[in-house]
């Protein structure tokens, strides 16, 4: 289950400490939860959304890994986890265990063993880790969190894998944010068929955002890498070149970089008012590329301007893309990114057809490196009938995906 950014952003829900006191209120009084499971309270309907065991025997309430999620579970459906209607007791559970996980990856980055085991055991007996890699490892298959119930195998396009780094502050004042990509696989097509589509990378937020709202009001953008493609989205299809790029809905300029990079603004797409960066980029499949967007200018005629580059980190050449500009009540960005691999053309009927993708997001930190951020281990599985194909995991903080 993704933290939606109307919770993270919600001011009522900004005191970590108020909000637990009302939270484990709830818990305590055992306290019935009127939206999921009949008679099922906040507790047990927390435990189910997001796979924890939640337990104060020690004296004081703490959360540790349970049962891993089965998004086709009937428990997990009938929880309804995303249904907020109204209920902020709801929202208060849910960024109750956020900070939780907050706060223990911020004690286990400072060394504090018990908060690590906390945050990495499960009450399944599981085989040795294997050492850190940001290269795709062979993950196990997930299951799709929504069953696929369209035409054809896959819809075009579908997010793969969406998951969710959270940092160790609830603070939106983040003023840099970067991140790892390695494309392990891309290709060739199948069959001698075309190309297809794969867009890999990391969506950010600005405070108040809505990313279920596109143009102006949604406040969200995204930087990464794109394979060749057809790419449907637009009124008229056309042919994408390998590229990277970065994208920032409802900014108000940008200016591109000399050297090949170009800047577009309005809304070609039908998405929504944006301006994006473009660069023709012949990257590598195996090279691990750093993405980074940064706070270049603060208030600067009632905007802030932000830069985006990549370092081919095998090379340590860096590109940079340009500037995007956003309004100053966009603020700076919130502590939290999704990361997500994303198919956006190619054949969709049948799995034979399919040309093989799979990507790794690692080192995701924030302010030049000061702050560290934690993939979830809950993320979200595009929905497909290709099952043999898909394979998602998270595995010493690298998110591995794979179709």
């Amino acid at each position: 289950m993704l933290f939606r950014s109307d919770v993270l952003n919600d001011p009522n829900l900004a005191d970590p400490y108020t909000n637990s006191t009302q939270v484990e209120t709830l818990f305590t009084n055992n306290t019935v939860d009127p939206l999921g499971i009949s008679g099922n309270t906040y507790q047990q309907r927390a435990e189910e959304c997001f796979g924890i065991t939640i337990d104060n025997s020690t004296g004081q309430w703490d959360i540790t890994p349970g049962q891993p999620v089965n998004p086709n579970d009937s428990n997990y459906i009938n929880s309804d986890c995303a249904n907020y209607s109204g209920d902020y007791n709801w929202k208060r559970t849910i960024m109750y265990v956020l900070d939780m996980r907050t706060m223990q990856s911020d004690a286990c980055f400072e060394g504090d063993e018990q908060s690590c085991d906390d945050l990495t055991q499960s009450n399944t007996t599981s085989s040795p880790t294997t050492p850190p890699t940001t290269q795709p490892t062979t993950p196990t298959p997930s299951p799709p969190t929504i069953p696929y119930t369209g035409s054809g195998v896959i819809a075009d396009p579908t997010h793969i894998i969406d998951d969710q780094w959270n940092f160790s502050t609830n603070k939106p004042n983040l003023t840099n944010i970067s991140v790892d990509m390695n494309v392990g696989t891309n290709g060739p097509p199948v069959n001698g068929g075309t190309l297809d589509g794969y867009f890999y990378a990391n969506e950010f937020y600005f405070p108040n955002s809505n990313e279920s709202t596109k143009g102006d009001a949604s406040r969200t953008g995204y930087i990464g890498m794109q394979d060749q493609g057809n790419d449907s989205a637009y009124p008229v299809q056309h042919t994408l070149p390998k590229s990277m790029l970065m994208v920032i809905y409802g900014a108000t300029s940008g200016t591109a970089a000399p050297g090949g990079p170009t800047e577009v603004c309005g809304n070609p797409s039908g998405e929504g008012n944006s301006c994006s960066l473009h660069l023709k980029y012949n990257w590598v499949v195996g090279d691990t590329y750093k993405f980074d967007i940064s706070l270049a200018k603060a208030n600067n005629d009632g905007n802030n301007i932000w830069s985006a580059d990549f370092e081919d980190t095998n090379t340590g050449q860096t590109v940079q893309l340009g500037t995007l500009d956003t309004s100053t009540s966009y603020g700076l960005l919130s502590p939290a990114v999704v990361t997500f691999h994303e198919r956006f053309s190619g054949p969709t009927n049948s799995c034979s057809g399919i040309m093989p993708s799979s990507v790794a997001f690692s080192n995701v930190t924030a302010n030049n490196g000061s702050l560290v951020a934690s993939p979830a281990s809950n993320f979200t599985t595009g929905s497909t009938k290709c099952l043999d194909l898909l394979f998602n995991n998270v595995t010493n903080n690298v998110v591995n995906s794979k179709f």
